[in-house]
């Protein structure tokens, strides 16, 4: 795998991150969004089903087109789960009293950061109108975790800010 760490216990969730980003894109595809201009509004992600059917209903865009791809992913996904309890990154999950939410927030940080493939899909996801970063909302996306529960994971206060594991830029979604 180009990009991924040598270190044995870090590649398997760099990998199960990847795909989770890949699947994140794809679902979103699939939607119809991401085939034209995103600042139409026809073309925003909607991740409620409802609402992207009402806004996309009368479109020309395509919709549906990548069901194949998503269960094989899907599938690859499954098995690929990443244990990381026993672990490096786990291990300062566990000291900085972290939970699984933020653990998350950290390892999808350190996937962000060692590999270029997944830093390239959470750019794709956080679509051409911001500068490359990796945000809140497509960390949601990426981690298929309520944003609710990643806004309190980085709150003023949260352990995640108190051990300053990760640079959280300002109080805005980066």
């Amino acid at each position: 795998m180009s990009g991924v760490p040598t270190n044995e216990w870090f590649a398997p969730i760099v990998a199960e991150l990847r795909l989770a980003a890949e699947h994140a894109l794809l679902r979103r595809l699939d939607a119809g969004s991401g085939f034209a201009d995103p600042r139409i509004a026809s073309q925003i992600y909607l991740r409620d089903a409802a609402a992207n059917a009402r806004i996309a209903g009368g479109t020309l865009r395509p919709q549906h087109t990548h069901g194949a791809a998503l269960a094989q992913l899907g599938a690859a996904i499954d098995g690929a789960r990443a244990r990381i309890d026993d672990t490096r990154l786990g291990t300062l999950i566990a000291r900085l009293g972290l939970d699984a939410t933020a653990g998350a927030l950290v390892a999808a940080t350190l996937a962000y950061a060692v590999d270029l493939d997944t830093r390239e899909l959470a750019h794709a996801l956080a679509g051409p109108r911001r500068p490359p970063g990796l945000y809140v909302d497509t960390c949601a996306d990426l981690l298929e975790l309520p944003p609710a529960q990643l806004l309190r994971a980085i709150a003023l206060g949260s352990p995640l800010r108190r051990s300053r594991a990760l640079a959280i830029d300002g109080d805005s979604l980066d």
